[in-house]
């Protein structure tokens, strides 16, 4: 099982996405926490030029997130 933490911008940003972006939202933070690539399931790109730092397409916003 992995954690996952967010800042105070992103969880402000979440707190005003629209209720169908929200429950999509919930399930991609679920499955991130017991898989950090769930490329099947997902839009995932790793970031060129960065060391495991990763994008999540989900509808028009993008997630950053980073594998420690």
């Amino acid at each position: 099982m992995f954690e996952i933490y967010l800042s105070n911008k992103s969880l402000k940003t979440l707190r005003k996405l629209e209720d169908e972006i929200r429950g999509r939202r919930k399930d991609l933070l679920l499955t991130l926490k017991t898989s950090p690539l769930p490329i099947k399931e997902y839009d995932i790109k790793k970031i060129s030029g960065a060391e495991d730092v990763y994008r999540i397409r989900l509808s028009t916003y993008r997630i950053i997130y980073k594998i420690k």
